[in-house]
């Protein structure tokens, strides 16, 4: 008898997987001697006064050593442990081609397996059937909801704005640890075999 084959759970890489932001605070504090935190990031496109979150970006992220270096979200690694036990990982980013094969070696430094990472536009480009995602950016969670996906919005200060709006759509689930996401599947209907 053949195993059924594993639903795909897609995840982000910044601001879920890793620690973007705080990578990019502490280098803007150090270029520009400020006193940046992440908690200030209310909105995706955050001025730090002498750079914007989106020009530090698409700076920063041309140096490997910058990719290299982003810490792994707290809870991250067990949560990816265990979600590999019942799913097809795919990581999906809007990273640019310029930082793939840096990307790609983080991700197998950090957790010693080459996962599948795709990289596009924009999420709902996604060209392949998937069950679940995490995201961390509430605009990609909301379409990708509206087309029947199950959809993890994985809170932090940029979206916190927008999350009371998600909430309301029964595909959308906030969450602010891990821990959450697999307590909501192990209950699901759809998760279940």
């Amino acid at each position: 008898m053949r195993d059924k084959p594993k639903k795909i759970f897609c995840i982000d890489i910044d601001g879920v997987a890793c620690e973007h932001a705080k990578a990019i605070c502490e280098r803007i504090n150090k270029e520009y001697n400020l006193n940046a935190e992440v908690s200030e990031i209310n909105c995706w496109d955050y001025n730090f006064g002498p750079i914007s979150f989106i020009q530090a970006v698409n700076q920063y992220y041309q140096d490997d050593n910058f990719i290299s270096q982003m810490e792994v979200t707290p809870g991250f690694t067990n949560f990816l442990q265990n979600i590999t036990k019942k799913f097809e990982v795919i990581f999906v980013t809007t990273r640019g081609s310029a930082c793939e094969t840096a990307t790609k070696k983080w991700i197998k430094k950090q957790f010693g397996y080459e996962y599948k990472v795709v990289f596009i536009n924009k999420k709902e480009a996604i060209e392949f059937e998937f069950e679940f995602i995490i995201d961390d950016s509430p605009q990609e969670i909301k379409s990708l909801a509206e087309k029947g996906k199950i959809c993890f919005l994985f809170s932090r200060p940029w979206n916190t704005k927008e999350q009371k709006k998600l909430k309301q759509n029964k595909n959308i689930y906030i969450v602010e640890i891990f821990e959450k996401i697999l307590k909501i599947l192990k209950n699901m209907e759809k998760y279940k075999e």
